[in-house]
């Protein structure tokens, strides 16, 4: 998931961000992962925001989780 330059700081990054929660929620996916370079603060703390914890590293990056719960049918 990327956002332009430019276009940040306009909830761009935040919506898309929730789609994919929303769309991984209603496939039935249990978590999410991703990988966040190391300096990229402004992602890292999206993603804590919508709270995913850091769980691991591999070289420059920190691997964070988000468990999905899942919405009542």
């Amino acid at each position: 998931m990327a956002v332009l330059p430019g276009r940040t700081g306009n909830g761009v990054g935040t919506a898309l961000l929730r789609e994919c929660i929303d769309r991984a929620r209603k496939a039935g996916h249990l978590a999410l992962s991703l990988s966040v370079e190391d300096g990229n603060d402004v992602a890292r703390a999206l993603y804590e925001r919508h709270c995913f914890r850091v769980v691991g590293r591999v070289g420059g990056s920190v691997t964070m989780h988000l468990v999905l719960e899942q919405k009542s049918a």
